[in-house]
Formats: structure tokens, C-alpha cells, sequence
């Protein structure tokens, strides 16, 4: 079908605020006048929901690529008392110099409220010292730790007979080094993948769930052109295992999602891409659930968002990420929407105190979730959020990298935090086809090109190699899912067996850079040895 998603549907925020555990829907009310990047008045869209890409949020995006900012400019959030009055936090407001009233809050999920402040860092400053205020941050934009391979291969189908004790998908054999280095092959002997019972959700850029096609508005250099953006599902990702896909950016009140970058089709490759299928590659746990959460955005939402508003030029080619208030709803609907497994692959070196109480929050309705540590080794090594919190909150475990060799990838952050290290390939630690990277099929990254390209497609499919966290975290989610496939389902308990089961690498014992060790996942599902 060919479909518009302007404007943004209405009514969708007061379900996710009413279906999300806030009491009320607060309704938006007027801002100041928006500028771009290089300082032209945006017309202000009237967002339905506050995490909706309007064209004042697409250019916050860009300028703060342009300016290097590590949050969104304007955002703060802010989380009051339990129990404090309305009075109480006007007074609070009130330490501001803009003097903003409650009413101009808008309230996102987990009682975190936004405002508007021309200087996000020190407002979050000056809040954060009222006795009355719990935490406040600027917004925080995060990042997805992973890199792509400049090398990609058409996913075919294989004949009837392939190598046997293996998956009989295509390449599985010659690219998923990583599932041998795990001895998948054994852990499907005990648990051939898993339970459709048990959903994950890929907290991400997004899963394309259903075929469309969006006639739009773009900018293509010279003058706004109508453009058909195709696209289309996965080919080796069964639509009818999506369940309760949901869109916090691009399409509020969409039943489907749709990916423009690859990394959300990867990550949930990873955990559950068909297998058996004699086509392409295969995933982990390959029979359970996807939930796609959309929570970050990329350079062609952000150029649709203000060609929707006729803002001319080009950002960034860069700019867009993950910010925090949509990464804390998207866990925390995902929690409220029957997930077991969360995956998070997704970092930063700023404090997420929205994402940690999000986190919390989901195993305390039932759900594991794994975070990505991060690829800042060579960057200094800084401590990357959320997963500096996860040592402490039982049920949440942060994820680092190991190359071919066992050994960790190059990148892979480091610290105190780390808990347990999965496949996340190195292309410093490769030979053969694969090249040390972890090969998923997704979308062509030259579809969408924006240095290459005006006009992007969304519709092809490759086998594609990435390397990062990001790439190591879907490992540990899919073993989570086997895990509770097999009645494990407590998250604590899920964390305590893939901790107990690791194999110890490096420095004999918990270190600070391999954690507990490599998931062992047919260990772990044998439960021998494991007290």
C-alpha cells in the first residue's frame, strides 16, 4: 500500500500515558518558536504524543550534531518526589530563571516530565538541588555501538541437502562464526529454538513489520520533490512472530514499524532470524517473539520530518540517535506489553537515571533485559550508560565483545560494570569469508546512503556484517529467551544461570574485561555443574 505518515495521528498519546501507568495525559501546550541549525523559524507542529519527530524535534536533532551536543537542545527531564503536590513543584520550577509553570510540563511515562529551557545542562543543574526534585538531566541523545562492513552478499536459498549437525540456512556454515564459537549447534540439541510463548523486544531503530510504501516530501538538493520510499520485511524474518510492534518516533499510533537504518533488523536477526529455512541465515532463538520498539531515528526520518515543514537543505548526514526519554518509554512498554527478554543496544557516557528507573522497572514486571557496554575502549575507555547500572539491579546485565579468538574486541568498553561478554565480532580479529564480523541479513546499507543518494529505498535485503556491543548484546538476550522458554523465569534467576555457566576468560575470575566470562549457552541450558 502507499501510505502518508503526516500528521501524526492523534489521540496516541493519551494511550501509551494512560497504558503506561501515568495517571493523567497532560495536553501540549505552546513552546517557543523553533530555529534550525543555522537559525531559521520552523513552523512548530503540535505534537500528539511528546517523543513524536516533529520538524522542531528533527531540527533539535541536527543542531546538536552540528554543535556536538550530547542531548537534545532545549530538553530537560525532570522526575518529582513521590507524593510532591503541584504546588510543591511549581516552587521547584520556580528556581528557574524562566519561571515555567507546571502546566507547560509534558509528561512522559514513569512520572518524568519535559520542559523547554534554552540551556538544558545547567536548568537540569538548578533542579536537580531542589529539595523537592528526585533527579533532572538535560535529554539525552545515545548512540548505537556498532560499525558495518563495507562487504555485503546477496541472501540465496540453499539446496535440499547442506552440511549436516548445522543449521541448513545458506551461509550459516561460512559466516556465523559466532554461533560456533557458542556451540549453538549443541544448545538446539536441548532447546531447538526456543518458545513462542516468550517475546523480545529490540529496543532499536525499529523492525520493518509489514510492506508499504510512503509517499512523501523530500528535499533533493534543488527544490522539495513527492518521492515513494518502498519497503519491506525481511525475507528471513517470519512477519507473523512481530507482535505489538510500536513506533515512539517516526509513526505514533502505527501498528507497524519500520527500519531506515538496519541496526534494529540485525539485532533482532541476531536474537531469532529464521532458521532451517534453507534461505539466508540463522538466529538463536528462532522461534520466539519479536516486539520492534522504535526509539531512535536516523538522517532520513529527521529530513522527512522537516521537509514535512518546508525546511530546505541538508543535515548532518549523522545526525539523529536515541534519546532518553524514548528509550525509558519504549522498556517500560515493552514491560507493560508481555515482554520477557529486552534488548538494549544502545550507549552513552552521560547518567540515565530515566533509563535506569525504566530498567527497574521491567524486571519488576518479569522481564530481563541486556544492555550493551559500549565500543569507548579507544575513546579513553569512559564509563557508558545504561549500563553502568545494571551490577546493580538483579535481572539486568551489561554486555561486552569478543572477537574470533575469545578475546575482547578492541573496542569493547571495559570496568567494575561489565558482567558478561558474547560474540561481537572484530575486524582485527577475522580470516576467512566473515572477516571477524557478525553476519545478520538486513537492509543494503547503499540503499540509504545519504552521501551517495537523494532518494533512499527500504525494500533490500542482505547478509550484512556488523561488529560492536551492540552486536554481542542480542546474544544474551536470545539466552535469556531459551532460558525461559525452558521455565527459567525469573530474571534474577536468568542472569544467576548465565553468569554461573560462563566460561572464564582472562584474569581467573570476575575482571574488568570479560566479566563473568563467554555465555555458554548450552551449559546453561544443560544446568549441569551450575549450583
Amino acid at each position: 500500500m502507499s501510505t502518508s505518515r503526516w500528521p501524526i495521528a492523534s489521540g496516541f498519546c493519551v494511550g501509551i500515558v494512560l497504558g503506561l501507568g501515568v495517571l493523567t495525559a497532560i495536553p501540549v501546550t505552546a513552546q517557543r518558536k523553533a530555529v534550525d541549525p543555522i537559525g531559521r523559524a520552523i513552523p512548530r507542529s503540535s505534537p500528539a504524543c511528546p517523543t513524536a519527530l516533529t520538524a522542531e524535534r528533527a531540527a533539535a536533532f541536527a543542531a546538536a550534531r552540528v554543535r556536538q551536543l550530547d542531548y537534545l537542545p532545549g530538553d530537560v527531564l525532570v522526575k518529582f518526589k513521590t507524593g510532591v503536590s503541584t504546588a510543591r513543584q511549581q516552587r521547584a520550577l520556580s528556581a528557574l530563571r524562566s519561571r515555567p509553570l507546571v502546566d507547560d510540563l509534558q509528561w512522559m511515562t514513569g512520572g518524568v516530565a519535559r520542559l523547554r529551557e534554552s540551556d538544558p545542562v545547567q536548568a537540569a543543574a538548578v533542579l536537580a538541588s531542589q529539595p523537592d526534585v528526585e533527579y533532572a538531566q538535560p535529554n539525552y541523545i545515545r548512540r548505537l555501538p556498532y560499525g558495518v562492513s563495507s562487504l555485503l552478499r546477496p541472501a540465496t536459498l540453499a539446496p535440499a541437502s547442506n552440511i549436516t549437525g548445522v543449521p541448513n540456512d545458506t551461509d550459516y556454515h561460512d559466516l556465523q562464526w559466532n554461533f560456533s564459537l557458542l556451540n549453538m549447534p549443541g544448545a538446539w540439541d536441548i532447546n531447538p529454538g526456543g518458545s513462542d510463548t516468550i517475546i523480545v523486544a529490540v529496543v532499536d531503530t525499529g523492525v520493518t513489520t509489514a510492506p508499504t510504501t510512503l509517499t512523501e516530501k523530500l528535499w533533493t538538493g534543488q527544490r522539495f520533490d513527492t518521492v515513494s520510499l518502498p519497503f519491506q520485511p525481511s525475507s528471513d524474518l517470519t512477519t507473523s512472530r512481530f507482535i505489538s510492534p510500536i513506533d515512539l518516533f517516526f509513526d505514533p499510533g502505527s501498528s507497524a514499524t519500520l527500519d531506515f537504518i538496519g541496526h534494529g533488523t540485525h539485532v533482532a536477526s541476531t536474537i531469532a532470524e529464521d532458521a532451517n529455512n534453507r534461505f539466508g541465515l540463522a538466529g538463536m532463538a528462532y522461534h520466539v517473539r519479536i516486539m520492534p520498539v522504535k526509539v531512535c531515528v536516523g538522517y532520513w526520518e529527521l529530513m522527512l520530518a522537516q521537509a514535512a515543514e518546508n525546511v530546505t537543505g541538508y543535515i548532518p548526514s549523522d545526525a539523529g540517535g536515541c534519546s532518553d526519554d524514548a528509550i525509558a518509554a519504549g522498556i517500560r512498554y515493552a514491560a507493560d506489553n508481555g515482554a520477557r527478554v529486552i534488548n538494549v543496544s544502545i550507549s552513552g557516557t552521560d547518567p540515565a537515571p530515566d533509563i535506569r528507573d525504566a530498567m527497574g522497572y521491567a524486571v519488576s514486571k518479569g522481564a530481563f533485559v541486556a544492555v550493551a557496554m559500549g565500543n569507548g575502549f579507544g575513546d579513553g575507555d569512559p564509563i557508558e550508560y545504561p549500563a553502568r547500572y545494571a551490577p546493580n539491579l538483579d535481572g539486568v546485565m551489561s554486555v561486552g565483545a569478543v572477537g574470533k579468538s575469545s578475546t575482547r574486541a578492541y573496542y569493547s568498553s571495559t570496568g567494575g560494570h561489565l558482567e558478561i561478554v558474547a560474540p561481537g565480532g572484530s575486524d582485527r580479529d577475522g580470516g576467512g569469508e566473515d572477516q571477524g564480523y557478525v553476519w545478520q541479513v538486513t537492509l543494503r546499507p547503499d540503499d540509504s546512503d545519504p552521501l551517495l543518494l537523494d532518494v533512499p529505498r527500504f525494500d533490500r535485503y542482505a547478509e550484512v556484517g556488523y561488529i560492536g556491543t551492540s552486536m554481542a548484546t542480542p546474544h544474551v538476550s536470545a539466552l535469556a529467551a531459551l532460558l525461559m522458554s525452558q521455565g527459567i523465569t525469573d530474571p534474577k534467576m536468568v542472569e544467576a544461570m548465565i553468569k554461573a555457566s560462563a566460561k572464564d576468560l582472562g584474569t581467573p575470575g570476575r575482571d574488568d574485561e570479560y566479566g563473568a566470562g563467554l555465555i555458554q549457552p548450552r551449559t546453561a541450558l544443560f544446568g549441569l555443574g551450575i549450583r
